[in-house]
């Protein structure tokens, strides 16, 4: 068994190397332990600047990462918690793609020497190493702060997409009826004029949604939001019993315009046209309000203002396209798909020309608002996006450059406190800070923007 362990990892290094190329980045030897963990280093670079894994799933293990081939789940990640190196300056989705196409054919023998060496006492168990947790939310209630104070209710945690940053640990599950009830219970209280956003995983996936929405509208909630991708929607008898039942507030998930880019975010097939016709389903009703999100990453942000113009072609009952909200990953996000991270420098001019695109257009651009919002700075003009309450925002941490800090905070420079918008903006996640540093973030001089101006 050891000269055939040698062998499997010495093609695997060979199919990697292939895949460098020229690139002058180097492959070091694979090491099998509790994950098979390959080293990558840089160019005439002495230590590894990043390492290719490959673990054993289990239901005890997290999912999603880089892709999943059969038993194993596979992502990359920095030693030693070091940042990443910047995503276009390492081949790493052409080393991945390699390494998706080597497990496929070496699967059951990774599977098998992981066996024998479990059974010797030697480690590789499928579990999640002792002392790792799933960083993704799991909870059925949760607040919110978007345009106003709202509580999220999730009562589905199954989907029908793979977006591999979903912070949402998507799992075949949906909670008890007497789970969403005592939820329900300290979202409204005895007083009605709550904002619920019912969301998930995916809502309507859940065969009893009517029933549910019946039971929330009765609590007399003040906004009732479904967050959706809308490919349910397709059906346009479906989107007329939603529609009757007193949904009219809908935040969409749409993350390009381009179906094949579509399909490789969401990863998914010919989900995309059913997603065009449930939106085109719902801005039918002339009473209702659209919202598209879309997550700006390194698939689609050279493509933003195509995506502007598509969204100005849909247009609703009342004549008016839907609005729009850009969001950028967090920090569980940026953990799962670092691949698909850019940096603000590349965000802010593709961000900035498309909203002012939106304001040709007559698109609603929602305020940047919550744990995924860029920060203000990208754009031109921050002023007309800038949120006006600063209902469950923490506020940010002002960092030094090289200084630690907590975990899932958002941060800012030192110098952000003299910025114009400093009250209003929510800064970027500390997991981009970790990786790209805070030199893109700007300061607006000038006098100082209130949360009531």
């Amino acid at each position: 068994m050891a000269g055939g362990s040698t062998r499997l990892l010495d093609d695997l290094r060979r199919a990697l190397e292939v895949a460098a190329g020229s690139s002058g980045w180097s492959v070091g030897r694979p090491v099998l332990a509790d994950r098979l963990r390959v080293p990558v280093s840089r160019p005439a670079g002495a230590r590894p600047a990043l390492e290719l894994v490959v673990e054993q799933r289990s239901p005890a293990a997290a999912t999603g990462g880089y892709a999943e081939v059969g038993g194993f789940r596979l992502f990359y990640a920095a030693p030693r918690n070091a940042p990443l190196p910047p995503s276009d300056s390492v081949p790493v989705a052409t080393l991945m793609d390699a390494l998706v196409r080597w497990l496929r054919t070496s699967e059951n023998a990774l599977a098998a020497l992981w066996t024998v060496r479990r059974k010797r006492g030697r480690g590789g168990g499928g579990a999640a190493p002792r002392g790792r947790s799933d960083p993704r939310t799991s909870r059925v209630l949760e607040p919110g702060y978007g345009l106003e104070r709202e509580q999220i209710l999730r009562v589905e945690f199954r989907c029908n997409q793979r977006c591999p940053f979903c912070f949402v640990r998507i799992r075949p599950h949906r909670p008890e009826w007497e789970t969403i009830r005592r939820a329900l219970d300290r979202a409204t209280g005895d007083r009605p004029g709550a904002n619920i956003v019912l969301s998930g995983g995916e809502p309507t996936l859940h065969p009893e949604l009517l029933e549910l929405v019946a039971r929330i509208r009765a609590r007399r909630p003040r906004r009732l939001v479904l967050q959706t991708n809308a490919v349910r929607l397709a059906d346009a008898g479906f989107a007329d019993r939603l529609h009757a039942a007193g949904v009219l507030i809908h935040f969409v998930s749409l993350h390009s315009h381009r179906e094949e880019t579509y399909d490789r975010i969401t990863r998914t097939s010919g989900q995309f046209p059913k997603a065009i016709r449930g939106i085109r389903n719902l801005l039918a009703y002339a009473d209702a309000a659209v919202t598209l999100n879309i997550l700006v990453n390194r698939l689609n942000v050279r493509s933003l203002s195509g995506y502007v113009r598509f969204v100005g072609r849909l247009r609703g009952a009342d004549g008016r396209p839907p609005g729009l909200f850009f969001t950028v990953m967090n920090d569980v996000g940026l953990a799962r798909a670092p691949e698909l991270a850019v940096p603000l420098e590349t965000v802010a001019p593709a961000l900035a020309r498309a909203v002012a695109l939106c304001a040709e257009l007559g698109i609603r651009v929602d305020p940047f608002t919550g744990e995924c919002a860029p920060p203000l700075c990208v754009l031109r003009d921050p002023a007309p996006y800038a949120r006006k309450s600063e209902d469950g925002f923490r506020g940010a941490l002002y960092v030094e450059p090289g200084a630690e800090f907590a975990p899932h905070r958002r941060v800012k420079r030192v110098e952000c406190r003299t910025c114009r918008y400093d009250a209003v903006c929510v800064g970027v996640s500390g997991a981009y800070a970790r990786r790209f540093g805070l030199e893109a973030l700007k300061p607006f001089r000038g006098p100082r923007l209130s949360l009531h101006d």
